[in-house]
Order: structure tokens, then sequence, then C-alpha cells
């Protein structure tokens, strides 16, 4: 309901990790939406910047010439939590220096969620929003992270960028390899690690 508030904030944070990185920064966001403000703002900062957008509904053969072509060039690369681009193409590794995961992608309430939320409730109470709509979220980022390092040798940065990341609720989902004691509360704090 509040991201509107941060769009500039994760404009600039989008901008100075690319600028810090020599090879393409890959950027995750939980809906095209989310995708298409944020860019507004990023244009706004700087209208020469190489944003490059996750496309709409191509063939598999297609998705991987467009994240193989994206990946050769110096750019920001868009891309949505869930989608067959983050789930399904593994020719990210080694090609990715740094990447933002954008919020957890938390599914939408809709009918199907509610039903599932409605049942969890029953198992568990306590338990049931973090298995309808935690659970789920994260297991879209770890499909989309376990995509940027798979072969020895190969890693990445990674910036989880949300508040929520610092939540026991959210955070003690993380796989090991994604848990850091680092908290970055501004722009020097930013700079300094990605400079480390």
């Amino acid at each position: 309901k509040e991201r509107a508030k941060y769009y500039q904030t994760t404009a600039e944070t989008i901008q100075t990790v690319f600028l810090y990185s020599e090879k393409p920064t890959v950027v995750f966001f939980p809906s095209y939406q989310y995708a298409e403000d944020v860019e507004t703002y990023l244009k706004e900062i700087d209208p020469l910047l190489p944003i490059i957008n996750q496309e709409k509904r191509i063939s598999l053969d297609e998705q991987k010439a467009f994240i193989e072509e994206s990946a050769s060039t110096h750019c920001i690369l868009f891309l949505i939590l869930g989608s067959s681009f983050t789930e399904g193409i593994d020719t990210l590794g080694g090609k990715i220096e740094s990447a933002i995961v954008v919020s957890p992608a938390l599914p939408q309430i809709n009918l199907l969620s509610e039903t599932k939320m409605n049942q969890a409730l029953q198992d568990d109470p306590t338990l049931a929003f973090q298995k309808t709509y935690i659970i789920p979220a994260f297991q879209k980022i770890h499909q989309a992270l376990g995509r940027l390092a798979r072969a020895p040798g190969q890693k990445a940065k990674i910036l989880l960028h949300c508040r929520r990341f610092l939540s026991p609720q959210y955070n003690n989902l993380l796989a090991e390899e994604y848990k850091t004691t680092t908290i970055i509360k501004n722009s020097t704090d930013l700079e300094t690690w990605l400079s480390t």
C-alpha cells in the first residue's frame, strides 16, 4: 500500500548498484506494474540508463536468446519474480555481478489465496499468513537467486531491498547463503557495501 512512497529511493538504489557494477545488474520485481513504476523514476534520474525489461509472452527459445543478449551488455535488467525467466533459465550464472530483490513477491489476494488462507487458519492459525503468502514469495526469491550462481566460482552481490527482509517472520525463511548481519540504511551504507 505504501510502495509508491519509496519509488524514488528504489530508483536511486538501482542506479547506484548499476554504477558500481561492470556486468549487468539484475533487478527482480514482484510485478510488471511495480517494475514499470520504478522505471519511470529511473528515467527521470538518468534518461540514458540502459534499462531492459523482461518481455511478455515469448517462447522459451526467445526467452533464452533475450537473456543471453541482455547478459552480454552492461545494462539494468528488470525481471519478474515467479516468471519463467526467473525460474527456468540458467544462463545468468557467472554473467551477473549484482542483483536486487525489490520486495518479496507476495501472492495476490484473490479467491484462490483466500481459500488457501482459510484452510491454513484451520490447520494452524499462527502460521496461516506465512504458509499462504510468505513461503510462496520466498520460493520465488530462492528460485530466482539460484540462477545467478550455477557453478563453482560463480557469485553475485545480492541486495534485498525492503524492510520486510529484516522482520524475523521473513528473514527466517531466507536460505543460509543469503543471510547477513549487514543492514543498509542510507546511500553511504550502500556505497560502502558495494565497494567492499
